[in-house]
């Protein structure tokens, strides 16, 4: 990424704005190599966002879980159980489940 950037002219390096980009780190460094791209803000789409926030509420919940139960999280316990509304866009519950979450 960063040796094709090079190969651009500095014009055509100097009118990127924006970036929006997949966390993996070779497109970060891409975009953090001093002077490669100097107008450029750097932003992730919503997909990786909610990907990246969903992971660490998981990381957390595990933690949490074995933290209290010494065990792997199963079924039947509530963090567990609950998880699929965490993880379930708002247009696709059905409306007992939104009045559970507090969202219709």
């Amino acid at each position: 990424m960063v040796t094709w950037l090079r190969e651009q002219s500095p014009q055509f390096r100097a009118a990127i704005r924006f970036v929006a980009i997949d966390p993996a780190a070779v497109y970060a460094a891409a975009i953090r190599t001093e002077g490669l791209l100097p107008n450029a803000t750097l932003v992730v789409d919503h997909f990786h966002l909610v990907k990246l926030a969903n992971d660490a509420v998981t990381k957390v919940r595990r933690r949490v879980i074995w933290e209290q139960k010494g065990r792997r999280g199963r079924k039947i316990d509530p963090a567990w159980a609950n998880r699929r509304r965490l993880l379930t866009a708002r247009d696709t519950y059905r409306t007992r489940h939104s009045r559970r979450c507090g969202t219709h």
